[in-house]
């Protein structure tokens, strides 16, 4: 598999859609919900889902040409 992913770009898994935010080697995570939170350490709390490199495959991508 030769997937570049790019972080912050919008793609669809199953039923899911969100924007890149985690890219490793053998997994990457999108965020699926951001929310203010003044208590965290970042400012916000974030939903993110876990997609391991087997199921890249099946990511639909939304801003790259067809």
């Amino acid at each position: 598999m030769n997937e570049k992913f790019i972080k912050g770009e919008k793609i669809t898994y199953q039923n899911d859609t969100g924007h890149v935010n985690f890219i490793g080697d053998k997994y990457i995570t999108m965020s699926l919900n951001r929310r203010p939170d003044s208590n965290s350490m970042h400012g916000y709390k974030e939903t993110n889902l876990l997609i391991y490199r087997t199921y890249w495959k099946d990511i639909v991508y939304h801003d790259r040409d067809k």
